[in-house]
């Protein structure tokens, strides 16, 4: 029974040793008005905005646009689900022309594309300016949303870098529960063993075979994660960007200053929703900020904002970066209902 101890140790030190180099899943934590905490805040319609996401890669993930246009699926089907289970009725799906199909099946105008361009840009700031002056500012809203009568809008946007994908916390998962069950099959056999005189030694050497398979599992797994090789960063076509959204589906209809990365918002001296609290500058597309990540691992990130289309005041907000590649739909998924599930009950 010695070898046998010295297998279930070392099976239960290699499962602690691959759990504790998987990066750990954040919980986000959501900033939340106390109307909508407190059911006061009467919304029970939501629509959506267009999907914000910007996705790079290390130039060896395949093509941007396509795990972009399959990352903003997965988004879109999380926050539609996540609404209808928290007691939401899902509105107006907005499309880039800022147009949306009515309950009737007719196409209907929202707001005008370039007013939907700065709607997204100034949304894509909030995080921002909400981690500057804390709480859940006012934003500088530059068209009145609500066309379809629903009592808030839903904004959802963030990036994703494809790199080295994180597949060994999958295998983490997989060793652990291998060792889980290893572990109740040694304990059951060691019972076993010294309950029943007969066949005892078969049953542990049996046990200690499946020992010796889920400690050598859990070594290929630790070599796993060990391997960390950067890769040289080169930006993909990401083609999320608002204006290039724009340009591919109106060509000509969008101004020339939109083609720079940098937008300037000009807000009219009339805002629709009073003032404000901060005012729109330029904006940075994703993949160009200082802290997007450009070589290495897999990354995701998520924000999330709903403002009430009565007022513009926005009504929950939450931000989160995760351990996951934007290249794999589970994972998406799993973050988008990560995020919403801090969004509060409807009555």
């Amino acid at each position: 029974m010695t070898g046998l101890r010295q297998r279930v140790v070392a099976l239960t030190a290699a499962a602690c040793f691959v759990a504790a180099c998987s990066p750990s899943w954040p919980r986000p934590v959501a900033t939340v008005d106390q109307r909508l905490s407190g059911h006061a805040a009467g919304v029970a319609r939501v629509d959506v905005l267009p999907i914000d996401l910007a996705v790079w890669t290390d130039g060896r993930r395949g093509d941007p646009e396509a795990l972009r246009l399959a990352a903003e699926s997965a988004l879109t089907g999380a926050a539609t689900t996540a609404l209808y289970q928290r007691g939401y009725l899902p509105g107006a799906q907005l499309r880039w022309d800022g147009t949306f199909v009515g309950d009737d099946g007719a196409p209907h105008a929202a707001m005008a594309p370039e007013q939907l361009l700065a709607t997204q840009a100034v949304l894509a700031g909030y995080h921002d300016a909400a981690a500057r002056l804390g709480g859940l500012p006012q934003p500088p809203l530059p068209a009145r949303l609500g066309a379809s009568g629903a009592e808030a809008t839903l904004y959802v946007g963030g990036w994703a870098y494809v790199g080295e994908d994180p597949d060994g916390d999958n295998a983490a998962v997989k060793v652990l529960v291998i060792a889980a069950v290893v572990v109740v099959a040694v304990v059951v056999a060691v019972a076993l063993a010294k309950s029943k005189h007969k066949g005892g030694g078969s049953l542990a050497r049996a046990a200690d075979a499946v020992a010796d398979a889920a400690v050598a599992t859990g070594r290929v797994a630790v070599h796993g994660l060990a391997r960390a090789g950067n890769v040289a960063f080169e930006v993909g076509r990401t083609s999320a960007h608002l204006a290039d959204h724009l340009l591919r589906t109106f060509p000509g209809r969008v101004v020339p200053r939109m083609l720079d990365p940098r937008i300037e918002l000009y807000v009219g001296p009339r805002d629709p929703y009073g003032p404000a609290d901060w005012q729109a500058g330029p904006t940075i597309e994703w993949a160009q900020r200082p802290d997007a990540p450009r070589r290495g691992r897999s990354a995701l990130y998520l924000e999330m904002t709903m403002v009430d289309n009565r007022d513009g005041h926005v009504l929950w907000h939450v931000a989160q970066r995760f351990p996951a590649s934007g290249g794999s739909q589970a994972d998406v998924t799993r973050a988008a209902e990560a995020l919403l599930s801090t969004l509060p009950k409807a009555r």
